[in-house]
């Protein structure tokens, strides 16, 4: 496909469907974390007193998202498929998170159903952590340029 001998419908074929469903997968695999953020919260931390059982979970979310981007980030994550993060990044950027999930918590989320409140802001913190790697990878580009 490289060399222009490939047939062009097939490579489009190839580019939208593939595009889509690497979409898909990377949405499913979103999902699926998010998704076991709110077990662990409601097999784990349900029983704790609620005064500190969104702080613990915050912490928990963050120790597991620290684990799928900098811990088990070979090449790449193998849930968010961004480029993993260095040890020091990676500790700033779940820094950041922990005190935006959890000043989320206790404040917009505070009158929420405990299993919404938990999907929330493990998904605020996906996307907090997908947004900063993704400045993080626009800021290296715009370095190169």
């Amino acid at each position: 496909m490289g060399l222009g001998l490939a047939n062009p419908l097939g490579g489009l074929f190839i580019l939208i469907f593939g595009g889509l469903a690497v979409g898909m997968l990377l949405a499913v695999s979103n999902v699926l974390l998010i998704i076991l953020l709110v077990g662990v919260y409601y097999a784990a931390l349900r029983k704790l007193p609620s005064s500190w059982k969104w702080y613990a979970y915050a912490v928990v979310i963050d120790v597991i998202l620290f684990a799928f981007i900098v811990s088990w980030g070979a090449p790449t994550p193998p849930v968010l498929f961004l480029t993993s993060l260095s040890q020091s990044s990676g500790l700033l950027a779940l820094g950041g998170t922990l005190v935006f999930t959890v000043v989320l918590a206790t404040t917009a989320l505070r009158r929420i159903d405990d299993v919404y409140r938990a999907s929330a802001m493990a998904m605020a913190a996906l996307f907090f952590v997908g947004f900063l790697q993704a400045l993080l990878i626009m800021q290296g580009q715009i370095a190169k340029i």
